[in-house]
C-alpha cells in the first residue's frame, strides 16, 4: 500500500459582471494540467503554494474587452484535492476523484489587483499579476472549502439537435491516435543496356538519349492497369542501365 497523502492542484479563471462571458467567449473549463504534491507528514499542517513563472502561459488573457480578442477574467480560483494514498497500491496509481475537487478563491492574493474596482487595468486580471504572486492555500481549512461544481458550464447532456454555430468551447489538450494498414506492392523495373533506348514519340529526334517520364504496368493480357509518373525524366541509352522502383498502395 502507498503511504502518505497526495495533494492535487489546478486552477481556473472566471469572468463576472459580463453574463459569465469574457471577450466573446463563454466560461472556460479549468486547466487540464494537474499538479500532484506528495505529503508524508500531517497534510492539514501543510500550505500549498502555487506560482507561475512565465507570463506567456497567459498570453491571451486580456485586461480589456476592447477589440474582442482573447479572454478576460476578474476571478482566479485554485482547485485542490487531498487524497489518502493508503487506498492505492503504488504512488503512480493515486488519482483524484472528479467529484471531490475543492475550490479556493485566491483573487484577493493577486499582486496589484483590486477586487471589484472597475478602473482600467485593475478590473480585469493581468498576466503580470499572476506571475508576480505566490498563491497560498492552507490545507488546514480544506474541509471548509466548497466543492467544485462543473454544472456552471451548462454543457448539454446530449449532442442531438446541435446546429452549425452551436458549438461549446472546451479548452484543453486532445490527443488522438490514428492507425491504418497500408498494403503496398513494390515492383523493381530493370532497364538493361540494350532496352528502352528508342521512342515512337514525335518529340524524340532519334539521336539524343531517350527521356523516360512515365511507366506503365500491364497485366497478362496486356491491359494497362497502372501508370506511374516520374518527378524528373530519366535519360536512357545503350550506355546507361536503370532500375526503377514502382510502388502501388492499396
Amino acid at each position: 500500500m502507498a503511504n502518505g497523502y497526495t495533494i492535487f492542484t489546478s486552477y481556473f479563471f472566471k469572468p463576472k459582471g459580463q453574463s459569465t462571458k469574457g471577450a466573446g467567449f463563454g466560461q472556460a473549463i479549468h486547466c487540464n494540467y494537474i499538479k500532484p504534491i506528495l505529503v508524508t507528514t500531517d497534510p492539514y499542517s501543510e500550505e500549498v503554494r502555487v506560482s507561475f513563472s512565465n507570463s506567456n502561459d497567459f498570453k491571451f488573457l486580456s485586461s480589456t474587452i476592447s477589440g474582442g480578442t482573447g479572454y478576460t477574467a476578474n476571478e482566479f480560483n485554485i482547485l485542490v484535492q487531498l487524497v489518502n494514498n493508503s487506498g492505492f497500491t503504488k504512488i503512480s496509481d493515486v488519482k483524484p476523484n472528479p467529484a471531490l475537487w475543492k475550490i479556493v478563491n485566491v483573487t484577493n492574493q493577486i499582486n496589484g489587483y483590486t477586487v471589484g474596482a472597475y478602473t482600467a487595468g485593475t478590473f480585469f486580471i493581468k498576466p503580470t499579476g499572476l506571475t508576480t504572486t505566490i498563491f497560498k492555500v492552507p490545507i488546514l481549512n480544506y474541509n471548509s472549502y466548497p466543492f467544485y461544481d462543473l454544472t456552471y458550464l451548462n454543457y448539454p447532456t446530449s449532442v442531438s439537435g446541435f446546429s452549425f454555430g452551436a458549438e461549446t468551447f472546451f479548452l484543453g489538450n486532445v490527443y488522438t491516435e490514428i492507425h491504418a494498414d497500408v498494403y503496398t506492392t513494390n515492383l523493381s523495373l530493370v532497364l538493361n543496356l540494350n532496352e528502352f533506348n528508342s521512342s515512337t514519340n514525335n518529340t524524340w529526334n532519334g539521336i539524343s538519349r531517350v527521356a523516360i517520364s512515365e511507366i506503365g504496368i500491364y497485366d497478362a493480357n496486356k491491359n494497362l492497369v497502372a501508370i506511374g509518373k516520374l518527378n524528373d525524366p530519366l535519360e536512357k541509352d545503350d550506355t546507361i542501365g536503370r532500375t526503377i522502383a514502382f510502388a502501388i498502395d492499396f
